[in-house]
């Protein structure tokens, strides 16, 4: 089965993320190099473990057998010049002896264009040979009425001829469905060409065509013009118990029952775009992709009745953009691969949430396949296929360089799947002696601190007193996490008057968290004012009448997070409320670290006496004035009034990092200065996280009345996990009076639909024991339940408790570079080729996967250009012949840059490596020479050409 992702890609310009593979020893996706192939692998299949078969994005068939993998595209897809005649796109097949391989026919009297102008193929292997079957016979039904070009039986204008073929399946060589495309020749308004959707059903024994699926059918409603909306792209199918399913673009799900005709299956969005599709039985199915419209993976699974969206995690970059392929023992043990190295697992779980496993590579996995959970393949955009044995890996490390030359810094990332609030490292070098930190401002005072204090990061910072205060004096402001200042009253000409200033506890990171102030309902009785918090937010529930000093009490109260130190209000009595103020939501911010003051008279106090106050801190051995009489001006720049420790113990071989907010989990660094192997340790702690589940009711699904898309937000209280329980809201009645039930697996809120406001609704869902917050979206807005199923439901999922793992990778400092080379000849007359010859110790020359060389690195009088120009060649062999030649006289440098397997980089450059001489160097004029030689007199270049 195949996907046609690689087609959409090719139509649509779908950016992959991709990158060389980063693999490591421990690896449960372990990597398999297929011999001079850097092509990326699309799609991959087979019907053992020593018969599978994978299709690279440029015309390339591979085949593993017990002895491993071969290149088998000559025999298929080149004629006897090897020129490329075919790009494959699909694989499959019934059995060891029935397989197909499917594609178009390039056409190289159109610009080599493969898809618009391409015709498709398809080859069959009956176990010992391949043949090419046509369909170019008995194609006139096939075609209704569309006559090919004369004496091109190829050419076809009929909505049931394809450009290319993608999908296979089938039962036998007598009952083969294949599906594609075909471009309709009508442009997009951004000028792409728009494509549409085919399937044809063949019967190998009487070689016959069946029309099935084509452009310009009108299935159901969906798509009702062909010029402007056709059937959008078929890409997979599956089928079994008489059902066939096929997926493909623009949420297209099509159905067929025995002899049916075809029926489009209802999805949530034309947004969709599903590339593969996988299951054992009609009643359980998935099918995933991604969704256009925010450029998310999603995977859905059929139920019998219905397609409903499942939960993905959300990686530590975002959101995953892409999944390309999907495949499973049964429903309880599932692969699913995509972008930038992602592999999902489903383990049947009732909540339908796919988790994350590291993969051991950032290059993007593109299809996947297996003969059992603990034996699945997938191709890699790096030309790799990997291979997965056992065992669910989700902490990792990352090193860049992972090889490298002494000195080396390397830079340390955290590559675990899922959430992580921790980082401890260890870079293997053992205990170092303590360095003094030190700092210096601006060259005018030097600043160390006491040996085997750690101050790294800390600053100091020289401020001036002011015009009102004399004298000089020092402070140290500990960590303080974060801030946060719930805004001003606009109303009023004392701006201060409704501030609500909220620190949080030193030492903790408060930077994510959010507080938020609602208005409780006011036709509830005495109801008292309520906090809690939920996520990654705080929430206050108050009266109008409660004031900016409750709120505060409030929120010093709280118990359940530690987080709030305290909450300052202006004025304790004011009415939050009555203040109408300009924010009733603000994120926590800011933060300082360790910070040493120093309050001067700016002008008056010299530099002498900021050193001896600096040394009266318990930390600070010295600091020494350079002009101690010189009196100390404070700037306006911020450059020459602060300056950071740097150094010390903290600096070394450990490092303990608890910020979050890193892009890409960029953690560490580390300098190695001798050489050796080292073993880097991280180990990470995961966060204690609820489970949580959201209701959402979008405006055209519910009532005309429905304002707005109405939401509830709700979370179990961290350490319990509620994964897979269910909540319902059930419409009662007009007369129904509100309340709540619930068992181990459920829980049900009756409620009069479009009289119970949302936050009764939320009220009454806190009442569960496990349930910490239910937030709606708009509070005072009356609960609908939706018409169209009578019914509103979420699952909780994603609820984790708090824990530690442990992960190590080598890094290998080398005492000196490990490349060289030789250029043969050396020197020559103007146009000699040079043959360039690389060499590499044994610690790397079985690792490298590409070599660059740059061979005009230009030392000569005659000639100006830039040092490079642009005359350099990659190669991936060390069997490529490396050759350049030189047709200006000179002397020339040479520079060459490999890259090993993991990335790690090396380059040795070479200075005056060719040296090129005119023809007639050393002759005299009388002997009709131009007596000067290559690198003397200044008319050279004339003589040259």
């Amino acid at each position: 089965m195949r996907s046609g992702s690689l087609i959409y890609r090719f139509i649509l310009g779908f950016c992959l993320i991709s990158s060389l593979a980063a693999s490591q020893a421990d690896a449960e996706w372990a990597s398999v190099k297929i011999d001079n192939n850097r092509l990326s692998i699309d799609t991959i299949w087979g019907t053992s473990d020593s018969d599978i078969y994978a299709l690279s994005f440029a015309g390339k068939v591979f085949h593993k057998n017990e002895t491993g993998w071969t290149d088998i595209s000559s025999s298929l897809f080149t004629d006897a010049s090897n020129t490329l005649l075919y790009l494959p796109y699909g694989v499959w097949g019934t059995a060891a002896n029935n397989v197909y391989v499917v594609g178009s026919l390039i056409n190289y009297t159109n610009g080599e264009d493969a898809l618009t102008q391409g015709t498709p193929f398809i080859f069959r292997f009956n176990g010992s040979e391949w043949t090419r079957i046509s369909l170019t016979s008995n194609q006139a039904y096939l075609l209704e009425g569309a006559n090919p070009e004369p004496g091109n039986p190829d050419t076809r204008t009929g909505k049931f001829y394809p450009n290319w073929l993608a999908g296979i399946w089938g039962t036998s060589a007598d009952n083969m469905y294949f599906s594609g495309g075909k471009f309709t020749g009508v442009e997009n308004s951004n000028g792409d060409p728009v494509s549409g959707g085919i399937i044809l059903k063949y019967n190998g024994s009487s070689n016959e065509w069946t029309k099935e699926v084509g452009v310009g059918d009108h299935l159901n409603d969906d798509y009702t013009n062909a010029s402007t909306n056709p059937l959008p792209m078929v890409n997979e199918m599956i089928g079994m118990d008489g059902h066939i399913y096929a997926v493909g673009l623009k949420g297209l799900i099509l159905h067929k029952y025995n002899a049916s005709n075809w029926e489009i299956m209802p999805t949530e969005s034309l947004a969709l775009n599903f590339f593969r599709i996988w299951g054992l039985s009609p009643d359980d199915l998935f099918a995933v992709g991604f969704n256009s419209s925010n450029a998310a993976a999603v995977v859905y699974r059929y139920n019998g009745s219905t397609w409903t969206s499942m939960t993905l995690p959300t990686l530590k970059n975002g959101y995953i953009a892409a999944l390309w392929g999907i495949w499973g023992e049964d429903a309880h043990h599932v692969h699913c691969v995509g972008n930038a190295g992602t592999s999902l697992y489903y383990d049947g779980n009732p909540g339908n949430i796919w988790k994350i496993m590291m993969s051991d590579t950032t290059t993007s996995l593109n299809s996947t396949w297996g003969t059992s959970f603990n034996s699945a393949y997938a191709g890699g955009e790096d030309g790799k296929i990997y291979h997965f044995t056992e065992g669910i890996k989700t902490n990792g490390i990352g090193a860049y360089p992972k090889v490298s030359v002494a000195p080396q810094m390397v830079e340390f990332t955290d590559i675990s799947a899922g959430e992580v609030d921790k980082w401890e490292w260890d870079f293997g070098e053992g205990t170092l002696s303590a360095v003094a930190p030190s700092a210096d401002l601006d060259y005018k005072i030097f600043v160390t601190a006491i040996k085997d204090t750690s101050m790294n990061g800390a600053r100091i910072v020289v401020n001036d007193n002011g015009p009102a205060v004399t004298g000089e004096s020092l402070e140290t402001v500990e960590a303080l996490s974060a801030k946060a200042d719930l805004g001003d009253n606009p109303n009023t000409a004392n701006v201060s008057e409704g501030v609500l200033l909220i620190t949080a506890k030193p030492g903790l990171k408060a930077n994510s968290y959010s507080i938020h102030i609602e208005k409780m309902d006011e036709s509830i009785p005495d109801e008292p004012a309520r906090i809690y918090h939920y996520q990654y937010g705080i929430y206050l529930k108050v009266a109008r009448n409660t004031t900016l000093g409750e709120m505060a009490d409030l929120l010093e109260s709280m118990t359940d997070l530690d987080l709030v130190e305290s909450a300052v209000p202006d004025n304790p009595n004011t009415k939050w409320f009555d203040l109408d103020p300009a924010s009733s939501s603000v994120k926590f911010k800011g933060g300082q670290n360790y910070t040493i003051n120093v309050k001067i008279d700016s002008g008056v106090t010299t530099q002498s006496e900021i050193a001896s106050l600096l040394e009266t801190h318990e930390k600070i051995d010295s600091a020494v004035a350079d002009t101690p009489s010189q009196k100390w001006v404070r700037g306006a720049e911020t450059v020459s009034n602060k300056a950071t420790f740097s150094g010390g113990l903290s600096n070394s071989n450990v490092y303990v990092n608890t910020d979050t907010t890193l892009e890409n989990y960029y953690m560490a660094t580390h300098t190695y200065n001798t050489p050796g192997n080292y073993t880097a340790r991280l180990t990470i702690h995961r966060p204690n996280i609820p489970a949580t589940a959201e209701i959402l009711v979008e405006q055209n699904e519910g009532p005309e009345n429905l304002k707005y898309d109405q939401a509830m937000a709700m979370a179990a209280i961290p350490g319990t996990t509620m994964n897979g329980v269910t909540v319902s809201i059930v419409n009662g009645g007009v007369n129904c009076t509100p309340g709540i039930t619930w068992d181990d697996h459920s829980i049900t809120l009756t409620l009069a639909s479009g009289v119970t406001t949302q936050a009764i609704a939320a009220d009454l869902l806190m009442k569960h024991p496990k349930i910490l917050g239910a937030v709606p979206s708009n509070s005072e807005d009356p609960w609908y339940s939706n018409q169209s199923n009578g019914i509103d439901s979420a699952t909780f999922y994603n609820g984790l408790s708090a824990s530690s793992e442990i992960a190590q990778i080598a890094v290998k400092i080398l005492s000196e570079n490990p490349l060289s080379f030789t250029a043969t000849p050396s020197e020559g007359v103007k146009n000699v080729t040079a043959v360039f010859k690389e060499t590499a110790s044994d610690e790397i020359k079985d690792k490298i996967v590409k070599w660059i060389w740059y061979f005009n690195y230009i030392n000569t009088p005659t000639y100006s250009g830039p040092a490079d120009d642009e005359s350099s060649l990659a190669l991936y062999s060390a069997d490529d012949p490396a050759t350049f030649t030189y047709s200006r006289i000179g002397t020339y440098n040479v520079k060459l840059f490999v890259l090993l397997d993991d990335n790690s980089p090396f380059s040795l450059y070479k200075e005056e490596v060719i040296t090129v001489k005119s023809s007639d160097e050393g002759k005299s004029s009388l002997e009709g020479g131009s007596g000067l030689d290559s690198v003397s007199g200044c008319f050279i270049d004339t003589l040259d050409g």
